[in-house]
C-alpha cells in the first residue's frame, strides 16, 4: 500500500511539473487584441437558483461551465447584478483552495469582484469551495477531483491575464 501511495504521490509531482511547463509555453504566446475584446465583451456569469442557505448554478465564461454556489453565511448570498473581476491570486489558503483528499496536494487562487452598483457587501471573491462547503458570499467553484481543478485554475488564471472583466450575476 505504501508503495502504491509514493508512486501515485509522484505521478502528481509529475503531472503537476508538466501542467507548470505547459502553462509557462501557453503565457509566453501573446493575446490576440481580438480576444481580449472577445473576453471582455462575453465576460462571466453565474446563473443560480436558491434552495435553502445556498444559491446553486453555474459559473461560465464562453463555452466553459463550472459547477459553483454562493452560500448565505455572513451577510447573504452574492447580490444579483453587475460586477467587474479583476485579478488572479494564488493561494493555499483552505478556504479558498481545493486540497486533494488523497495526497494532500493544495491548489487555490481567488479572482476580487467589484460590484458595480451600489451595495455594502465587499471582499466578495471566486475562489474553490474550500475544506468548509459554501463562503461568505462569494462565488465558490466545486471540483471533485485534482484534474479539474488544475485545469480549473488554469483555465481562469489565463482568462483573467487580459485585466478586468464584466460578470453578470443572476439568482432566482
Amino acid at each position: 500500500m505504501e508503495v502504491l501511495q509514493s508512486m501515485l504521490k509522484t505521478l502528481w509531482t509529475l503531472l503537476e511539473k508538466l501542467l507548470k511547463s505547459l502553462e509557462k509555453k501557453q503565457s509566453s504566446t501573446p493575446v490576440s487584441p481580438q480576444s481580449v475584446t472577445e473576453k471582455h465583451s462575453q465576460g462571466f456569469h453565474f446563473k443560480a437558483s436558491i434552495n435553502g442557505k445556498t444559491a446553486t448554478g453555474t459559473l461560465s465564461f464562453g463555452t466553459k461551465i463550472w459547477p459553483a454556489v454562493s452560500v448565505a453565511w455572513g451577510k447573504g448570498y452574492l447580490p444579483a447584478g453587475e460586477y467587474e473581476a479583476y485579478g488572479f491570486w494564488d493561494t493555499d489558503g483552505a478556504a479558498y483552495s481545493y486540497v486533494d483528499k488523497a495526497t494532500g496536494e493544495i491548489t487555490g487562487f481567488y479572482i476580487r469582484l467589484e460590484p458595480k452598483f451600489k451595495t455594502e457587501r465587499d471582499q466578495l471573491l471566486i475562489h474553490f469551495d474550500g475544506n468548509v462547503e459554501g463562503s461568505l458570499g462569494c462565488i465558490a467553484i466545486k471540483c471533485d477531483n485534482r484534474l479539474k481543478a488544475l485545469d480549473t485554475y488554469f483555465d481562469l488564471k489565463k482568462i483573467m491575464q487580459v485585466g478586468k472583466v464584466p460578470l453578470t450575476v443572476s439568482i432566482a
